[in-house]
Formats: structure tokens, C-alpha cells, sequence
């Protein structure tokens, strides 16, 4: 039994990053861990709490796994924002969200990357978005969702466009 309690409390410390324990990341711990126990558990917090996981494990190893780390924290920002749309919150809602989960994965970054998450009703930008929809080569329109925020390194290089759909 003690080893049982000693390998649950290993396993959260490795599921849930440090700064869950902050008073305005308490609130999506809870959502998350009653998300994880109902009997039909959305794909997307399934795919958030993995990546948390992934995070956890991958922060601060440098090196081969950095290219991994940037790959689970836009596959992150993806279901996360996938899953903010599906219960109901609006894209500024939805942003709101996601800057504060960015804010987070920044600092704990310490310098080694940043995110940026780009705001409805902002000008589209080709160096920092992407859009898949037909005619969304032009600069001139207007962020209308975000699905996946910036990452980029510490020296400002972009690693990873947001993607985002325009109107």
C-alpha cells in the first residue's frame, strides 16, 4: 500500500508542472482532473493532460529533446483552444485562456523559448501565423480564432507559427 501512495504521488508530481499549484492555475487542475474521470473524457483533454505529462517530463533536458518540447506545447495549445471552443467559450475567451497557460509554460521555460498567443481581431501576420483557409494569403485581414499559438526560441526565432483562421 505505501508503495502504491508513493508511486501515485510520483506520478502526479510528474503529471502536473509545478506552477498548477498557483492559485490561478488551481482551477484548471480541478477541471482537469474531473474531466479525466468521467466516462466519456473529451480527446482534447486527454491529448492536454498527455501533454502536460510530455512537459513535465521533457522541461529543461535541452539538447535532442528540445524540438520534442516545442512539439507537445503546440500540440497543447491545439486541444487546449479545441477544447475551450467545444465547451462553449468564445475566441477571446479562448485566448484569455490560453495567455495564461503561455504565461506559464514561458516562465517555467526560463529563457529557453517564449509563446505568444495572438488575439482575435488582430491584423494577420505571415511571420508569427498561418491559415489553412482558402485565400488566406493576404496580410490584410484579421485574426478571427487562434488554434495553435507562436513558440519561439530565446533568441526570437520562430520554431512554430500560430495557426488561426481570418475573416
Amino acid at each position: 500500500m505505501e508503495q502504491q501512495v508513493e508511486l501515485s504521488r510520483k506520478l502526479e508530481a510528474l503529471m502536473w508542472p509545478d506552477f498548477m499549484a498557483k492559485p490561478e492555475m488551481e482551477e484548471w487542475q480541478t477541471r482537469l482532473k474531473d474531466a479525466v474521470h468521467q466516462d466519456q473524457t473529451d480527446e482534447n483533454i486527454k491529448v492536454v493532460v498527455a501533454n502536460l505529462f510530455n512537459f513535465s517530463a521533457l522541461v529543461g533536458l535541452g539538447g535532442e529533446w528540445s524540438r520534442r518540447l516545442f512539439d507537445v506545447l503546440q500540440d497543447f495549445s491545439r486541444a487546449l483552444l479545441t477544447w475551450c471552443e467545444r465547451s462553449g467559450l468564445d475566441p477571446e475567451q479562448a485566448t484569455s485562456q490560453a495567455k495564461l497557460w503561455a504565461e506559464e509554460f514561458t516562465a517555467k521555460g526560463e529563457g529557453e523559448f517564449t509563446i505568444e498567443v495572438p488575439g482575435p481581431d488582430e491584423p494577420f501576420d505571415q511571420r508569427v501565423m498561418v491559415s489553412y483557409e482558402s485565400g488566406a494569403s493576404s496580410g490584410s485581414m484579421d485574426v478571427k480564432a487562434v488554434k495553435t499559438w507562436c513558440i519561439k526560441d530565446g533568441s526570437g526565432r520562430i520554431l512554430k507559427q500560430a495557426e488561426v483562421t481570418t475573416f
